[in-house]
């Protein structure tokens, strides 16, 4: 089996992970779960016609998927605020 995952693929992810998070943790979490679904995907068998294109754009999105969640739950939290807040007015005017 060809040895995909390299020293350099795993300095190489943690930095594209770490040029668009700013939070090192996170960074270190992303870069982790890119790795792992790699890995995987390896010993599950995957056949790739280019490893480095799938592996990038497996990468992007879950890059993506992150933004994502941290987006719907920043709404969800304002949105409970904004609930609390209409509460508590809505008890003032009582």
């Amino acid at each position: 089996m060809e040895n995909y995952i390299t020293n350099e693929l795993i300095e190489s992810t943690y930095l594209f992970c770490a040029k668009r998070i700013s939070d090192s943790e996170a960074a270190k979490d992303l870069s982790q779960d890119i790795l792992l679904t790699a890995i995987q995907n390896i010993n599950a068998g995957k056949s790739f016609v280019s490893f480095n294109s799938w592996y990038w754009k497996m990468a992007h999105n879950k890059y993506a998927d992150l933004v994502e969640a941290r987006r719907k739950n920043v709404n969800f939290r304002l949105m409970k605020r904004m609930i609390f807040v209409i509460c508590q007015c809505s008890r003032l005017m009582q």
